[in-house]
């Protein structure tokens, strides 16, 4: 039930923007905004079957702090 409550929002929200960036003829914000949307919908698919998302926490703070030598 809840995976078709997620496909139905998310369907609802790609077809009222992307009809709004189409007719304004914004190519690359439509192509940004599908593929943060696609990338969105498939955590939210990943969270409602349970599945361990890791955390980027450590991928972050390698790319912020310089390597120490520890």
């Amino acid at each position: 039930m809840t995976l078709a409550a997620i496909v139905v929002v998310y369907t609802l929200f790609i077809v009222f923007e992307v009809i709004a960036l189409k007719n304004a003829n914004q190519k690359k914000q439509l192509v940004v905004y599908c593929i943060l949307m696609g990338i969105a919908f498939t955590l939210s698919v990943l969270i409602v079957f349970d599945v361990d998302i890791p955390s980027i926490d450590r991928l972050v703070g390698d790319l912020i702090m310089p390597p120490t030598g520890e």
